[in-house]
């Protein structure tokens, strides 16, 4: 999907030459877009469905190393540093945001029951909350869930 920045100044996007999926940004007032992971770049093979956090500091996406498995969720600073991957699959959109920017909601990893986890960005904890398909946070505390 697109999304604006935080400061609404640029837009994140997946989409890449020859099919590579890549995570894109680009200049809202125009301009030239550049590879922020994937097609290779950071040494990640494929990304997409990506997510900044609140704040724009971290983004957190799908996709694989170019040397390892895929279907991995990655999380990292929003210039590309710190790049690392955390529990958790797919989720609409990738990696939904607590408000405050502490956790993101998505998917278990294998995802065979239908269990929604909740993922600590800094620990990498997970906690298993409800079982369900999406789920969005109201707030910082509660979870909308779709089962």
């Amino acid at each position: 999907g697109i999304q604006f920045t935080p400061d609404g100044s640029s837009l994140v996007y997946t989409g890449g030459p020859d099919g590579d999926a890549e995570m894109r940004i680009v200049p809202v007032a125009g301009g030239q877009s550049r590879v922020l992971f994937g097609g290779g770049h950071r040494g990640v093979g494929h990304a997409g469905s990506g997510a900044l956090s609140p704040d724009g500091s971290l983004v957190t996406f799908m996709g694989h190393l170019v040397s390892g498995p895929g279907a991995l969720r990655f999380v990292a600073n929003a210039d590309g540093t710190d790049l690392r991957t955390i529990r958790g699959r797919n989720s609409s959109p990738a990696g939904v945001w607590s408000p405050d920017g502490s956790r993101i909601v998505a998917l278990m990893p294998d995802n065979r029951h239908g269990g929604i986890i909740v993922i600590d960005v800094v620990t990498g904890d997970a906690l298993l909350v409800a079982k369900g398909s999406e789920a969005i946070w109201l707030d910082d505390h509660t979870l909308l869930i779709d089962v």
